[in-house]
């Protein structure tokens, strides 16, 4: 397990032992998200010190730093195959990432508010974003165009993410439910 912490750095813990296996220090700010690779040996970090920063598990070693964010980074989740990177930031912007390039391939910008959720579906072709404006919007990947929005939410959205088959996106809300979408009809 990873965690991020107000302290500025990563934890990697053994779960089996509860013991920290190891402490990854880089970020000069608190960190607000983590994500593992899909083949779990890299690790990704957004920090409120604007950057993202990629982690080899293995040596602790930070591989690379991912800059482009003029205000905190909030979420980063991997696409399927492990080659992109997402990542939301406080300035309503969603980036994906060429993981061996470091090149950002699309800036998505149509939240009005704090993303705070992001999650690619199963084939990677689809990202998930939520934020405090009570939305979800749906992108489609290759061309870092926003294909569909659902609004009928009641309160603040803290997480997203889909079924193993695509079909389906689940939210989690500050108001303690979980809601179920079904993309193809968007209810």
């Amino acid at each position: 397990i990873a965690s991020g912490s107000y302290d500025n750095t990563i934890r990697l813990w053994d779960i089996n032992t509860k013991k920290c296996l190891n402490i990854l220090q880089g970020h000069n700010s608190p960190i607000n998200s983590v994500t593992f690779s899909p083949r779990g040996h890299i690790l990704a970090s957004g920090s409120i010190d604007k950057t993202i920063k990629l982690w080899e598990i293995a040596t602790g070693e930070c591989l690379n730093t991912f800059e482009g964010y003029t205000n905190s980074v909030t979420s980063v989740a991997f696409s399927p195959d492990g080659k992109k990177l997402a990542s939301g930031g406080d300035n309503q912007t969603i980036k994906l990432w060429d993981i061996s390039t470091k090149e950002c391939l699309h800036t998505l910008q149509r939240h009005s508010s704090l993303e705070k959720a992001i999650a690619f579906n199963h084939d990677g072709k689809l990202l998930a974003s939520a934020n405090d404006d009570k939305t979800i919007k749906l992108w489609n990947v290759a061309t870092g165009k926003c294909i569909y929005t659902f609004v009928r939410q009641t309160d603040l959205i803290t997480s997203v993410a889909f079924s193993p088959n695509g079909k389906l996106l689940a939210n989690g809300s500050s108001d303690e439910t979980i809601k179920l979408w079904n993309i193809a009809t968007g209810k």
